[in-house]
């Protein structure tokens, strides 16, 4: 996995979804997560100016951590 590459496409993917909950009238973007055939990548906005990608492995219990994430997004946030 090239790390720098996938980083440099969160923010516009980020945007994009931005724009989508516009357009649906949903509000700001909060977290997205894409399934693909070998796993999921999750985005989050943790502040305004901080974005998290996790990039979860096929079969990964993605529910844990997205409870984690609502749960502890402030202290993750702290820490970057």
């Amino acid at each position: 996995m090239d790390a720098d590459g996938l980083a440099a496409l969160v923010p516009p993917v980020t945007a994009a979804c931005e724009q989508l909950g516009s357009a649906a009238e949903r509000g700001g973007f909060g977290v997205g997560l894409v399934e693909y055939a070998r796993g999921m990548v999750m985005v989050a906005e943790l502040t305004a100016d901080t974005l998290l990608a996790v990039v979860f492995a096929a079969g990964a219990n993605v529910g844990s951590h997205l409870y984690e994430l609502k749960r502890h997004r402030a202290a993750i946030a702290e820490l970057l």
